[in-house]
């Protein structure tokens, strides 16, 4: 049977109420940029168990939520031979996004090509207008290390990737990071 995204929550928006749909997908095979980069960690002697990429999507409405919204969503983000999803509810395949990393890196593209693609398909192509007010996109890279590690080691480990000289998942001119480390 199939499962559908819903509603995650309602929010406000300069004083506006929009309600938000938050939709998280990875490839169902290893992902070939997450699997290069990995190796090429591995082989710089980062002790690096893990590396995985996510994707994670919030798309801001104005209007509610209907049914029709949530299929063409899915439609258009999530290509079932192609992607394992999961909704903010727990549709999909939620125990494929609650892993638990020693350490995630999210990064955001300023002007992101694919969610400017996705709000002008729902805008024009699924006739929404402008009912939908923005679709964000980060990725998401997981990372567990060896269990020997204690976490000032993981963090600096982590943080020689993400920031000068190597910024290894993000490019600092476009991108913006975050870190977070299981606590």
């Amino acid at each position: 049977m199939e499962k559908v995204l819903r509603i995650c929550k309602t929010a406000s928006l300069r004083g506006v109420k929009v309600n938000e749909l938050e939709v998280w997908r990875t490839l169902k095979i290893p992902d070939p940029e997450a699997s290069t980069i990995k190796s090429v960690l591995v082989r710089m002697d980062y002790p690096l168990t893990t590396l995985d990429k996510l994707e994670h999507f919030l798309i801001t409405f104005g209007s509610e939520i209907t049914p029709d919204v949530v299929r063409d969503v899915k439609e258009l983000l999530v290509n079932k031979n192609k992607h394992i999803f999961s909704s903010y509810n727990g549709d999909g395949d939620p125990q494929r996004f609650a892993r638990l990393y020693g350490a995630r890196v999210f990064v955001e593209t300023d002007i992101d090509p694919e969610a400017t693609s996705a709000v002008n398909a729902l805008r024009y192509r699924f006739g929404y207008g402008e009912r939908v007010h923005s679709v964000r996109k980060e990725i998401i890279w997981g990372m567990s290390f060896d269990p020997a590690l204690n976490e000032t080691e993981i963090r600096r480990y982590v943080q020689q990737l993400v920031g000068e000289p190597m910024y290894f998942f993000a490019n600092p001119n476009f991108q913006k990071t975050r870190v977070e480390f299981k606590t």
